[in-house]
C-alpha cells in the first residue's frame, strides 16, 4: 500500500502520515500526493516555506530552481509573487455579505414588485443565487399571470 492509498483509505490526517512514514517517507509522500493533486486538499503551504521560496527568488534564484528545491509548483510561486500579501492563504468561499435581512427584502419586494433577481442582487450587494435562495425561504415566487395575455394561443 502506498502513501496515497493509506491516507485515502484510512482517512488519517497528514501529521499521522508523517509520524508513520518518517522523514524519508515524508519527502516521498509529498511528491506522491502533490503529483496526484491531493496535497492541496490536505494542507496549505506554511508561512515559513512561503518566506523561504520568496527570499530565494528575490535573491536571484530562478523560479524553476525554487520549484525543484522546495517542491512547490511554478504556478504557485508565480501566484505568491503576484499576490498583494503572499504570506496569507485565502480560503475558498464567499467573499461578500453572507446574509440578507429578510424583513428588508420582503419590504423591497412589496415596494418594487417588478424588479428582477439581478436588480435585487445588485441592490443588496449579493449574488443572484443568494436572492433566489432568500426569496424561496420567504415563499415568494415569481409573478404569474392569472389571465391569458392577448398573444396567447386560442
Amino acid at each position: 500500500m502506498d502513501l496515497f492509498q493509506c491516507v485515502i483509505e484510512n482517512d488519517i490526517g497528514f501529521l499521522a502520515v508523517l509520524a508513520a512514514f518518517g522523514t524519508s517517507g515524508f519527502a516521498f509522500g509529498l511528491r506522491g500526493l502533490r503529483s496526484r493533486g491531493i496535497l492541496r486538499m490536505i494542507m496549505a503551504y506554511s508561512t515559513d516555506l512561503r518566506k523561504r521560496v520568496l527570499d530565494f527568488v528575490a535573491n536571484g534564484g530562478s523560479k524553476a530552481a525554487a520549484e525543484r528545491t522546495f517542491g512547490t509548483s511554478r504556478r504557485t510561486i508565480y501566484n505568491w509573487l503576484e499576490a498583494e500579501d503572499p504570506l496569507t492563504s485565502e480560503k475558498p468561499g464567499p467573499k461578500g455579505p453572507r446574509s440578507i435581512d429578510y424583513d428588508v427584502l420582503r419590504q423591497h419586494v412589496a415596494d418594487f414588485p417588478d424588479k428582477t433577481l439581478a436588480e435585487r442582487a445588485k441592490h443588496f450587494g449579493v449574488s443572484t443565487n443568494g436572492i433566489f435562495y432568500a426569496l424561496s425561504k420567504l415563499n415568494i415566487t415569481r409573478k404569474k399571470r392569472r389571465r391569458p395575455t392577448k398573444n396567447s394561443v386560442r
